[in-house]
C-alpha cells in the first residue's frame, strides 16, 4: 500500500468517526460502556482530535501539507 492510498483510508475512518460524534452532539444521543454513562463532553474532544486528525490526513494525501 502507496502512502497516499494509506492516507485516503485513514482519513476517511477519521472522517466517520468524526461524523458520528458530531451526530451524537446534534442529537444528545447517550454513550454507555457497562454501567459508565459517557457525558456529551467526551464526544466534544474526540470530534476535535479526529476532525483534525481527518483533516491533516486529507492534506496528506493531496500533498498540500507542509512537512
Amino acid at each position: 500500500m502507496d502512502k497516499k492510498t494509506y492516507y485516503r483510508s485513514v482519513s476517511l475512518i477519521f472522517t466517520l468517526l468524526a461524523i458520528g460524534h458530531a451526530v451524537r452532539l446534534w442529537y444528545g444521543w447517550p454513550a454507555v460502556m457497562g454501567e459508565f454513562d459517557i457525558p456529551l463532553e467526551v464526544s466534544w474532544v474526540a470530534l476535535g482530535i479526529s476532525g483534525y486528525l481527518a483533516v491533516r490526513g486529507w492534506q496528506f494525501a493531496n500533498n498540500k501539507a507542509k512537512r
